[in-house]
């Protein structure tokens, strides 16, 4: 039973997000993502907002963001879990979905483990070109982790910066940085300490993984005139940067309710002033106001930045093959027979036998033994030729029982007999109507080809003990070949 175009979703997998990425051109993508995300800050005031629903536990947080601008609604699962580095596997690990909020039905689903370490590069060069000190050409990355080329990337396309230096606790973690780095253009510094690093730096990222109370960044480490980029701190407990300097800056966030418990002002009282960064973007309020002002982005991620994400990508994969369409919705024909769709969906009843589809003009009870609208003439008659020989096809096999109202079905032939024709079958490599597997040898089968002009054309496909129903709103035709052996 083959699912409608309804029920069909665009499935971006990781994959395909990589081809996409390539396709684009990573810094291209960077500077769109900004773009996106640049627009939507501009009409904050239009979403839904709520701080990220977040399942904690002593080895790392899970979370759902979601949004909604009135037209579309979307949202991301994320974990972030620093261990897992240690047993391979990913400190961070998302995917999302963009829905229509008229009907509920999605229009996207998509990885976003890849998708969030871009979104979350380009909203921090976005934000560093709005607040950085003029002629920043230096920016110092701490913590060298997944995160970090990326950041360096967008740093690049998007704020204008030529220098990155490096440093990590890890120095294979740096290495493994400067190395990927190594022919984007950056001139890369890997350095020893965090000090090292921020030599000359106008521009400083902190971005590390601990979930811990940390000070990465101390008092005395930090001058005048430079602008903080702090995106580690993303749940209670979690800081990066000394309380002293945030007492010294002017501190920017996304939206205060979430920052105020997961960013690095948690340190602080409830009552510290901080900017919204939508409103400075917007133009509602001041951003860099001196040479010698100390900003800082305490940056924990926020959904209207995914939704941003999704927006692009649902843009972008519009006419591409980047997309699988995922059979994700139950969409009968009339909405309130889902069971009945259910029903249809059974496997065969009749063991060995070749259940033959009645066109949608057919009668409602089609006459046992009567071919039906969708098999040609010379077909039929090749299949009542093939019947009245096939009771004694094969040692062991019984007469068919009697045919069901549904259709025709056709007992094996011990002569291989095969015809062109056309069937109400949908031109699809894998049918709703397929068993799991053939039953017998013996069982007729009813072997498909794909038309068309595609690069699937004469791609063969099987059906066998089909339900005699199908879910999709008007059928499209395809040849076949029937073969009975």
């Amino acid at each position: 039973m083959e699912p409608s175009d309804k029920a069909l979703v665009p499935f971006v997998s990781v994959d395909h997000m990589m081809q996409l990425i390539h396709h684009i051109g990573l810094e291209p993508m960077l500077r769109g993502l900004a773009d996106y995300i640049a627009d939507d800050f501009s009409r904050w005031e239009q979403f839904d907002k709520t701080p990220r629903v977040a399942a904690h536990s002593p080895e790392g947080v899970i979370e759902l963001m979601p949004t909604s601008d009135g037209v579309s609604y979307g949202f991301k699962y994320v974990n972030g879990h620093p261990k897992n580095t240690v047993d391979g596997l990913q400190t961070v690990t998302a995917f999302g979905l963009l829905a229509d909020v008229d009907t509920g039905y999605p229009v996207l689903l998509t990885e976003m483990t890849l998708l969030t370490a871009l979104r979350t590069a380009a909203t921090s060069a976005l934000v560093a070109r709005t607040l950085a000190p003029a002629g920043a050409t230096t920016m110092a990355m701490i913590g060298n982790g997944a995160q970090s080329e990326f950041q360096s990337r967008a740093m690049q396309a998007i704020a204008g910066i030529t220098h990155v230096r490096l440093y990590d606790i890890d120095p294979t973690a740096t290495a493994k940085c400067a190395a990927n780095l190594a022919g984007s253009g950056l001139r890369v510094t890997p350095c020893t300490t965090a000090e090292a690093a921020m030599e000359g730096a106008q521009i400083l990222t902190t971005c590390t993984a601990d979930k811990a109370y940390a000070t990465i960044l101390t008092d005395n480490m930090v001058g005048a005139g430079v602008h903080i980029n702090a995106i580690g701190g993303d749940c209670p407990g979690k800081t990066e940067i000394a309380p002293a300097i945030l007492k010294r800056g002017d501190i920017f966030v996304e939206y205060p309710p979430q920052t105020r418990i997961e960013g690095d002002i948690q340190q602080l009282g409830a009552d510290h002033p901080v900017t919204e960064i939508w409103k400075v973007l917007a133009g509602h309020a001041p951003g860099r106001t001196s040479d010698k002002q100390i900003t800082i982005f305490d940056s924990v991620g926020f959904a209207i930045e995914d939704f941003s994400a999704l927006r692009y990508i649902r843009d972008q994969i519009e006419g591409t093959t980047f997309y699988h369409p995922l059979d994700l919705l139950a969409d009968p024909d009339d909405p309130r027979d889902l069971y009945g769709m259910l029903d249809r969906a059974a496997p065969a009843r009749y063991p060995g036998a070749l259940l033959l589809r009645r066109h949608s003009a057919s009668p409602a009870n089609a006459p046992a033994g009567q071919m039906t609208q969708s098999v040609p003439p010379h077909v039929a008659t090749l299949i009542k030729s093939s019947m009245a020989t096939s009771t004694s096809a094969r040692e062991g096999q019984r007469p068919m029982p009697a045919h069901p109202p549904c259709g025709t079905a056709i007992t094996p032939s011990p002569a291989r007999m095969t015809a062109l024709g056309k069937c109400d079958h949908r031109p699809s490599p894998v049918s709703r109507s397929m068993a799991t597997s053939v039953p017998t040898i013996s069982a007729a089968l009813l072997i498909y080809r794909r038309t068309g002009n595609g690069p699937e054309a004469g791609t063969r496909g099987v059906v066998f003990a089909g339900s005699g129903s199908t879910r999709t709103r008007g059928c499209t035709w395809a040849r076949f070949c029937a073969v009975v052996t």
